[in-house]
């Protein structure tokens, strides 16, 4: 098997599930639902990670903004991880319809708070594929 893992910012990536449902429910999540959605994003990254440290080889790390800010090279990493060949035409026509990212949701959204920040700060240190990612204010 090969798997690709794609990483985006778990401040993001929680901020964006919480505001989704926020919006298709018509309610504000309460603190427990908040922890729900907290516990079920890292416990995916738990799972992912049992994955990487059995088959390292067989799983394709990428960052979302590298894929957004150099597609040709991901897609052409990718291509080389899953055994493909590569042509420019390919890569030209995939690279043409990513968009580049806006604003990150995390600054969208309301639910942060320095508590909350900072454990899920300590959730993210605890994986090396979300190294380097932090809460961002404006």
């Amino acid at each position: 098997y090969k798997m690709i893992h794609v990483v985006k910012n778990p401040f993001d990536c929680i901020s964006t599930s919480i505001m989704r449902q926020e919006k298709l429910q018509r309610k504000i999540f309460s603190k427990e639902e908040l922890n729900e959605k907290i516990d079920e994003f890292f416990s995916r990254a738990k799972t992912i990670n049992r994955i990487i440290k059995k088959d390292s080889d067989s799983v394709k790390t990428i960052r979302y903004e590298e894929l957004l800010s150099n597609p040709k090279t991901v897609l052409s990493e990718l291509c080389s991880f899953l055994g493909l060949s590569i042509f420019d035409e390919y890569l030209d026509t995939c690279s043409s319809i990513i968009w580049p990212t806006g604003r990150p949701s995390q600054l969208k959204s309301t639910i942060w708070n320095h508590s909350l920040i900072n454990d899920v700060q300590k959730q993210i240190d605890q994986y090396s594929f979300f190294e380097g990612y932090n809460f961002k204010s404006e």
